[in-house]
């Protein structure tokens, strides 16, 4: 596994490891391990790094070269999407734990 591609892929998307950590339920110090290759990723944690990064599984552990835009809003061609994206991304990681919340509630999650 190249220990770093995780780092790669979270820097490409203009991701903190503190946001990254907040969207997958991890510490910042859990996202660095990661990168640096110190902790295993368990299976839940990688598909949840994958979802939230907009990868594969394979990418992340470079099974698989990481095919990826340089932004996330680049990767939207719906505007709305792209909108409620640049908003999110404003907030504080406690208010996008919250609206997070309030969405899959929307959507029966």
């Amino acid at each position: 596994m190249k220990t770093n591609m995780l780092k790669e892929i979270r820097t490409a998307r203009g991701i903190k490891q503190t946001e990254l950590a907040v969207m997958i339920g991890v510490t910042q110090s859990a996202i660095g391990h990661y990168e640096r290759g110190l902790r295993a990723i368990e299976s839940q944690k990688l598909i949840a790094l994958a979802n939230a990064l907009g990868v594969t599984t394979d990418e992340i552990l470079g099974v698989k070269p990481a095919e990826f835009e340089e932004t996330k809003k680049a990767v939207h061609g719906n505007s709305r999407t792209a909108q409620i994206q640049e908003v999110f991304e404003k907030l504080k990681p406690a208010d996008q734990r919250a609206i997070l919340k309030q969405a899959k509630g929307l959507v029966g999650e």
